[in-house]
Order: structure tokens, then sequence, then C-alpha cells
């Protein structure tokens, strides 16, 4: 019915019931259709935000690998100049298969406990003239900050030098152990007979390795402050039989 505000008549307007019928069924089919348009954006939308995930961390992924790439060039470079510095110190492995040489295949050692020799590294070691570490174990003289005192403990001696001055052999050996050590920091350990044995501790750099065979005065390492130590300097032992001994009984003045 439609009422006039003025003055006039009561209009009445039939409206048949399959209109209103296929109007509200058309109401129905138009909310069905939102309803779907907006689960197959959300859908769309989604699958956008995931192919967008997707190629950032695509883009870090070569980022990444580009990255990679970079640090083994690197590292084929430092391989490189590590084998030109071995060259030029004269350091070199003796020959053989490894296995030959050494107590068992991969054998660990430590500051404290060094592999033990190899039948062909007795061997040359037996051939060696300079076995005994009298060489100073610096290009530098420096100078002791702290004496042989196993009573207090130190089992050798500490000469401070800057850091990166080079560490030479005291003897004729073959490494038994290069590393990493908590307390030595970057050590290497030299045997130079079968009971004589020489150790640098707080490294900044060894430029040797387990079985390598060194000579007198060969640089095998950079003096540093690496391990349990509070300034740049070189801890130095010498070993008789697994005993610690004075350095400067063997040392050259």
């Amino acid at each position: 019915m439609i009422i006039p505000d003025t003055e006039g008549g009561v209009r009445s307007v039939r409206i048949p019931y399959a209109l209103v019928r296929g109007a509200v069924a058309l109401g129905l089919l138009a909310t069905l259709g939102a309803v779907l348009f907006l689960v197959a954006y959300g859908r769309l939308a989604v699958t956008a935000a995931e192919a967008g995930r997707l190629e950032a961390e695509n883009a870090r992924l070569r980022v990444v690998r580009g990255k990679v790439d970079a640090l083994a060039e690197n590292l084929a470079a430092s391989e490189e100049a590590y084998r030109q510095i071995r060259e030029m110190a004269g350091i070199r492995s003796p020959t053989g298969d490894p296995a030959d040489r050494r107590t068992g295949r991969g054998a660990a050692s430590s500051p404290s406990r060094p592999r033990k020799l190899g039948k062909e590294e007795r061997d040359l070691l037996a051939r060696s003239l300079n076995h005994v570490p009298s060489v100073w174990p610096l290009t530098k003289r420096g100078f002791v900050t702290e004496e042989f005192s196993p009573r207090e403990g130190h089992t050798g001696l500490d000469i401070a030098v800057e850091s990166n001055t080079p560490v030479l052999a005291a003897a004729d050996g073959i490494v038994v152990g290069a590393g990493r050590d908590d307390v030595y920091g970057t050590y290497v350990l030299v045997q130079h007979d079968a009971s004589t044995l020489t150790a640098y501790g707080h490294l900044a750099l060894a430029f040797v390795r387990d079985g390598d065979l060194v000579r007198q005065g060969d640089i095998i390492a950079q003096s540093g402050n690496s391990g349990r130590s509070s300034a740049p300097h070189l801890h130095f032992e010498i070993r008789r039989n697994g005993v610690e001994v004075d350095p400067r009984t063997y040392l050259q003045r």
C-alpha cells in the first residue's frame, strides 16, 4: 500500500508471489556469487602472497649462493697462498701413504697427548742431523716474561713479541699435532727424535699440518694471543720422554 503524506487517496499495489520469489532467488544468487568471488579472491591473494614469499626466498638463496661461491673462491685463494708460504718456508711432507707413516688413520692429538710416530717417520728422523732443539724459536729475540717453573705449574718459556712474528722450528722434526686448544690456543707440536718434542702455543696462525717434515729454522707459524693468554707472546716447551724440561738448557744464547 502507498500512503501519501499529502492529501490524496491510498493506493494499493499487488506484487505477484512469483516476482517476490524471483527477487529473493536473484538476491541469493547475487549473495552466493559475492561469497564465491571473495573466496576466489582470497585464494588468489594467498597464492600471490605465497608466490611473492617464494620469490623473495629464491632471491635470498641466490644471494647466499653468491656468498658461498665467493667464500669458495677465497678459500681456494687462501689454499694457494698457504701452499706458496709452505714452499717458501721449505716445508714438505714425507712421501708415502699417510696410513703407513702414522699410528692409526686419523689419530687425534692434543697439546698434552701428541700422536706417536709411524715407522717411516722414525726412519726419517733417524737420518736427521739437527734433531736437538737449539735454535731460538722466533725471528725476534723478544723478552721472556715467565721462565720455566714446574713448581708453579709453568711448563715452558713465555716470550713476549708482537703478534704475527714468525715462529721457527727449533730443530729438524715431524709435526705430530697442529690445531686449537682452549688453553694453548692455536698450537703446533714437533717431534725431533724418539724422545724429544717441542710445543708452540698461543699462535695466531699455523703454517704446518700433522705429518709435515720441517727443518731447523723453518717458519712454521706466527705468534699471537690465542687460547688462555693475556697478551701477545709465544709459549715454548721442550719435552723429554713426555716430561717438560727447561728450554734454557737447550737454546743457544
